[in-house]
């Protein structure tokens, strides 16, 4: 060890020389100390008994027998990559290992002098005298899959070894059997099971029966113990809690072994936690398709009855088979969790009084009713068939949306969110005049054949857009618009009603190929501050006795709905692009006359 030594040499003439030697202390390796092996052992020595001075580091297998060469010897270790060498007398040593294992095991520990071992910083084994060589067989510990275990050792004099052998599983307590359920409330679940105890060595017992089964509710929640289910396997039961009712369950088997050998703490007591089971126990909303596609037939459903609108319905991928709205299907919320899809038929209405989330394949070819008592909206669904709201409280979008059929307002609010709409069939408000929240999004219609814009009501739109092609969208209400109308393709008909705008603003345009058709004894939609009539655009008076407005037009068409009608011109100048035309149409005659030029 280090300090000043006097050395006294006698010589061939019998004198003696006397000298002092300086014996100085190593420097301190500046090497990380805390590294660890995977599975494999990194021993940190150290000078002195208490870990006085850090010399560097070796390594061991994940077991190992080491005597470190003999007593009263060198040992070498590495240090910044050089060797170093430490005398094999008062000397101590720090064994560090991450451990990929799991389960509950037992190793044999000996050690001459003092030893002591600590799993993910608690200790479970102390031995930390000067004594001869001796072994503790069996010392229990937990391993979790990523355990830091940190084994000391140290030497003050005479013989040194220490071991670390027979590391051995007593139970990896991995759950392998029926680990992922779906149960019905009132049907039964699968046993849930897994690996057993070997044979237990000497000064090991089961800790009570060895296992206790626990649940949460949340993957990482608190684990609460289940009463009475302390074997190896598990049943779950729907008729007592917490199975009983419909929710996700993480459930868990505690392996529990108390040992006597782990030495200044007896009994030892270990216990791992295995891995989850997820049991979901689902109630009447819970689709089976044990029967058919049909959603109405109540076998095909968890408890044997279709649901009703007080009813939220999960349609998951694990079903026998998808459902199918022949004729009437009703729920509260509907979830169609991915891999899941739900087709409505075209003779088939799906009332929905909660939240739609789609998050599978949602086929609309029949209606959607949104009839709860609540606001309604839903997600993953851009696409209906024929829609209905018929909701006091209102249906909120999410998104811009097409209809490509029909679209009834029933009852309540469609708040539009700001979001544009797609029409390709009728427009039907029979709820109230405020019962369309259009924001700032736009209605167009573009379908392919006649269509209307009806109902008890007329409708307050934003933006609405006429982009039917080669068809008709006709008025058989009034319309209110608050910022643009564009008759884009296809023919808008007013019939006897008006579309015009609420207040002075905005645009009318009609563009080339389109039609405006103005009846009854209306005349141009009134209040827009800028009228777009293109050349090849055509407004057509074709009511009866009307007054034709003095704007700009590019085709301009006169006919009679019945009888003879007259057309009157403004008593200003009147100018038109494109052609002036008249027909008698239904009626018999048309006079129109010029108090000014044309």
């Amino acid at each position: 060890s280090a300090g000043r030594y006097t050395l006294n040499v006698k010589g061939s003439t019998a004198c003696v020389t006397t000298n002092v030697v300086t014996i100085s202390q190593p420097a301190n390796s500046t090497d990380d100390q805390s590294v660890a092996g995977n599975d494999e052992w990194v021993g940190h020595m150290y000078d002195g008994t208490n870990f006085n001075n850090y010399i560097g580091k070796f390594s061991e297998n994940e077991t190992f027998d080491e005597s470190f060469g003999s007593s009263a010897g060198c040992f070498d270790v590495m240090s910044a990559g050089n060797t170093r060498s430490v005398y094999t007398e008062t000397f101590s040593v720090k064994f560090r290992m991450n451990s990929s294992k799991k389960g509950l095991y037992v190793v044999n520990l000996g050690s001459d002098d003092g030893a002591r071992l600590s799993v993910n910083g608690t200790m479970i084994f102390n031995n930390w005298t000067d004594h001869s060589f001796n072994t503790n067989a069996a010392v229990l510990m937990n391993l979790t899959g990523s355990s830091a275990l940190l084994y000391e050792y140290y030497e003050n004099g005479g013989s040194n070894q220490v071991i670390f052998q027979n590391f051995n599983r007593l139970i990896a307590n991995t759950l392998s059997a029926n680990t992922t359920q779906t149960i019905c409330i009132g049907n039964a679940a699968a046993p849930i099971s897994g690996d057993v105890f070997e044979t237990l060595p000497s000064g090991i017992s089961l800790s009570g029966t060895g296992y206790q089964w626990a649940y949460s509710t949340s993957p990482g929640g608190t684990r609460i113990n289940i009463s009475g289910a302390t074997a190896a396997t598990f049943t779950p039961s729907t008729s007592v809690a917490p199975f009983n009712a419909a929710g996700n369950h993480y459930v868990y088997r505690i392996a529990t072994l108390s040992s006597s050998n782990n030495i200044s703490y007896n009994p030892s007591v270990s216990a791992n936690e295995s891995n989850a089971a997820v049991i979901i126990v689902s109630g009447g909303g819970q689709w089976t398709g044990s029967v058919s596609t049909d959603w109405a037939v109540g076998g095909n459903w968890c408890t044997g009855v279709a649901p009703g609108s007080a009813t939220d319905v999960v349609i998951k991928s694990t079903a026998i088979r998808m459902p199918e709205v022949i004729t009437t299907g009703s729920c509260k919320s509907l979830t169609i969790e991915a891999g899941a899809s739900v087709s409505t038929f075209v003779t088939g209405t799906l009332n929905i009084a909660g939240t739609l989330t789609n998050n599978g394949t949602m086929t609309n070819s029949g209606t959607v009713n949104f009839n709860g008592t609540t606001q309604q909206t839903f997600s993953g669904v851009n696409s209906f068939y024929n829609l209905t709201v018929n909701n006091a409280a209102g249906v909120l979008l999410p998104s811009n949306i097409t209809v490509n059929n029909n679209l009834l307002i029933a009852g309540g609010v469609l708040d539009a969110n700001n979001f544009s709409m797609g029409i390709k069939g009728n427009w039907t408000n029979n709820a109230s005049l405020n019962a369309f929240t259009a924001g700032t999004g736009t209605v167009v219609f573009n379908g392919n054949s006649a269509r209307a814009i009806a109902g008890s009501f007329a409708t307050r739109f934003n933006n609405l857009t006429i982009s039917d092609t080669g068809s008709t969208v006709s008025l058989n209400v009034n319309a209110q618009i608050k910022g643009n109308l564009t008759v884009s393709f296809g023919t808008f008909d007013l019939g006897g009603f008006t579309a015009n705008r609420e207040t002075a603003g905005g645009t009318l345009t009609v563009a080339n190929n389109a039609v405006l058709k103005i009846g009854g004894t209306n005349t141009f939609p009134a209040n827009y501050s800028a009228n777009s009539l293109i050349v090849a655009s055509t407004v057509e008076y074709n009511g009866t006795n009307q007054a034709v407005a003095n704007v700009t037009y590019g085709n301009l068409s006169m006919s009679s709905a019945a009888g003879s009608v007259t057309k009157t011109f403004p008593a200003t100048a009147l100018t038109v692009v494109g052609n002036l035309t008249s027909t008698k149409g239904a009626g018999t005659t048309v006079e129109f006359t010029a108090a000014a030029g044309i």
